[in-house]
């Protein structure tokens, strides 16, 4: 026994040092085993003594401990390590995920807008169509009507418009040309009957006497509404009112002199003064 407390104190004053080697250990566990051995043959007689580890036994079974041991205090810092890793790896996972959140976020804002703006764009577009197509219809009237009055159109206004008159479609329903074209065109023709209608024209024309010759006249239009023609030396003379197949012409050989005059004030080779010409209202 007393070399057993011999021992023992031998191991704490190996113990004595926390971070020993595994040597100390291994000494440690030499002595431990010897003082193992010796108590079990002292505490038990010979008939047990075939039944006691043996000494070889011991060391191995301690050995195997302080392994384990070790084996448990790497894995514990490693796991610290581990977990240090893990922990910062988390963190910015959370950050990505939150930043990913936020774009989502914007996403779904800026589809919203685009939705919305989407929407504005539609309703814009189906107000436009709609213009269109009233516009296609009103062209579709005016066309008609202007064609209904070409004929009443006097030769030097028919000149400025004749091209853009064989511009309307044949077909309304069927032509490729646009509404807004068609307007256009449609408000080239009204803007130059409403300058001829709005003031005094002189033009040279060709009129049938009544005894079937032609001769070349000058006439004096006053708007739409009122004309005169005369020869230029005086010995035909008439007056004409628009009709729905054209001009209607009277001769009014009489009125030569004072439409001369007229025609001379209008040129300015005559002063300015009054004259008294006819003028027939329907």
């Amino acid at each position: 026994m007393h070399s057993t407390a011999h021992i023992f104190d031998s191991d704490q004053a190996t113990g004595s040092a926390p971070a020993g080697c595994a040597r100390g250990l291994t000494r440690w566990s030499a002595g431990a085993a010897a003082a193992l051995a010796l108590f079990v043959l002292l505490a038990h007689p010979a008939s047990t003594l075939a039944a006691a580890p043996t000494l070889s036994d011991t060391r191995s079974t301690l050995e195997k401990w302080v392994e384990t041991r070790q084996v448990t205090a790497r894995t514990r810092a490693d796991w610290i390590a581990e977990k240090e890793t893990l922990t910062n790896t988390l963190s910015l996972f959370v950050k990505e995920l939150s930043d990913l959140q936020e774009r989502v976020s914007g996403v779904t804002t800026n589809r919203t807008a685009v939705q919305e703006e989407t929407s504005a764009m539609q309703a814009e577009k189906a107000a436009l169509s709609d213009a269109l197509a009233k516009g296609a219809e009103a062209a579709t009237a005016l066309e008609a009507r202007l064609r209904t009055l070409a004929p009443q159109f006097p030769p030097p206004l028919m000149a400025n418009v004749e091209q853009s008159l064989q511009k309307f479609p044949e077909d309304p329903a069927n032509t490729r040309m646009d509404a807004v074209t068609r307007l256009r065109i449609i408000l080239g023709v009204i803007n130059e009957v409403d300058k001829f209608n709005t003031s005094v024209n002189l033009g040279t024309e060709v009129q049938k006497q009544a005894n079937g010759t032609e001769v070349q006249v000058q006439t004096l239009y006053l708007g739409l509404g009122q004309a005169y023609f005369v020869h230029p030396d005086g010995t035909a003379a008439g007056v004409g009112v628009p009709a729905a197949e054209g001009w209607q012409w009277t001769p009014r050989n009489e009125l030569a002199p004072v439409i001369l005059q007229a025609i001379g004030i209008y040129e300015n080779a005559l002063p300015a003064g009054f004259v008294g010409l006819p003028v027939q209202i329907k």
